[in-house]
């Protein structure tokens, strides 16, 4: 036996090697220390012992880790009591006098608080804008709406701006007309819905 209570035969060193190092590993090991002989045997026992202790350290830091990590992360209240710990008043369970009152209970009423109101925009003003000239002979296909808000002290009024949208059903390759928007509305912030 070794250190750490390794056997040093190859036989009864299998199942410790297997727990150690694995299946594969233990099986490379011990091929190993057949090919290498009695020189080679305890080479490879010291540099086992080796690894065993390095392996021990391991888990003792991880362990040690895992405490600090605690210590410092954790909950600040005391989980477990130390059995060892002395008592503040000796041994005997001290016995406390309590007087009551009684007392009228008071029943106190919360205030409900008021839902709040969603924002609702106020009626949009529509202002119909259509391609100039003739529109008798052209079918309407559809139009564009852009809604802009503006901002008057303690107002808010809300324009729609629809344009409609045409195409001659005997010419196609005129393409579409639509009605343009007028130059204070053209760089504004909208909402542009398609019909």
């Amino acid at each position: 036996m070794t250190k750490h209570n390794l056997p040093f035969e190859i036989d009864s060193l299998r199942p410790c090697l297997i727990t150690i190092l694995g299946e594969k590993n233990a099986q490379r090991v011990l091929e190993l220390m057949v090919q290498l002989g009695d020189g080679g045997k305890e080479l490879v026992m010291i540099l086992i012992e080796e690894l065993v202790t390095a392996q021990e350290e391991i888990i003792n830091a991880r362990e040690t880790i895992d405490y600090l990590r605690r210590r410092l992360y954790g909950q600040n209240r005391e989980r477990f009591v130390d059995p060892d710990q002395g008592t503040l008043f000796g041994d005997e369970d001290p016995v406390v006098i309590v007087e009551v009152e009684e007392e009228e209970e008071e029943v106190v009423k919360k205030k409900r608080k008021k839902p709040r109101r969603a924002f609702r925009a106020p009626p949009a003003k529509v202002i119909v804008i259509d391609p100039e000239g003739d529109l008798s002979q052209l079918q309407k296909i559809g139009s564009e709406s852009h809604r802009v808000i503006h901002f008057r002290p303690a107002q808010i009024i809300v324009y729609e701006y629809i344009r409609n949208k045409y195409v001659d059903p005997n010419n196609k390759e005129a393409g579409v007309l639509m009605g343009e928007l007028p130059e204070n509305v053209k760089g504004k912030r909208s909402r542009t819905i398609a019909h």
